[in-house]
């Protein structure tokens, strides 16, 4: 039986398998050094919620508080096990961190960084998958927004989506700047100010729609 839960100190022994599935999950040019995860893992404001069968991790999700209160979140990174997907383990390691950040810091809101689904790329049977696993789970993308993730590598186009934003509520430009910036100075170690900040915030509007996550057709 899959069981899923919080991770804490004591579940230091479940990380060689979390690491292993991070590596081989997400793509090289998009993750961090493994060692940064594996210290955010023994401590910090950073959650992880696991999902295992017996003693093996099966798949992780990674969030960290964007604010203080704890009422803004990024999931930098969630991953599945191969042998485990399209089996509803994602969808529920999903749920119960959503569950556990608005336990934390009610009302909450995810941002999530995706790749978006370009047709004729060689990823995007995959990045198309993630794109309907998202809106699926209620996921919305900010309106006009062209994600540079701030890596050294280049990376693929990306946008953020956003789970839990008060329903028919635009997000205020100022508030995303925020986050950006907080993304960019504290979830990755560079620049609060970083130019690319202000390039991905100058086409939006002062208030930010959400719409909904629409897969391009191949």
């Amino acid at each position: 039986m899959v069981l899923y839960f919080v991770a804490d100190r004591g579940d230091a022994h479940y990380l060689p398998a979390v690491i292993d599935i991070y590596e081989s999950s997400i793509k090289a040019a998009e993750r961090k050094p493994s060692k940064d995860i594996a210290r955010a893992y023994g401590g910090g404001s950073s959650v992880f919620v696991l999902a295992r069968e017996g003693a093996q991790a099966l798949g992780f999700s990674m969030l960290t508080p964007l604010e203080p209160a704890g009422q803004v979140w990024l999931m930098e990174y969630m991953a599945v096990a191969a042998s485990c997907r399209s089996q509803g383990v994602g969808q529920n390691i999903f749920r119960l961190a959503m569950d556990e950040i608005e336990r934390r810091g009610s009302p909450a809101t995810c941002l999530l960084e995706v790749n978006v689904p370009i047709p004729g790329q060689s990823t995007y049977v995959l990045d198309a998958a993630r794109f309907r696993f998202y809106a699926s789970l209620g996921c919305a993308r900010l309106d006009g927004l062209h994600y540079d993730l701030p890596l050294d590598a280049a990376p693929p186009p990306m946008c953020l989506l956003e789970h839990g934003w008060a329903a028919g509520t635009a997000i205020p430009k100022s508030a995303l700047a925020a986050w950006l910036s907080e993304i960019y100075g504290e979830i990755y170690g560079g620049r609060r100010d970083d130019p690319r900040i202000a390039r991905m915030l100058s086409p939006l509007a002062e208030d930010i729609a959400l719409v909904p996550v629409v897969v391009a057709p191949a």
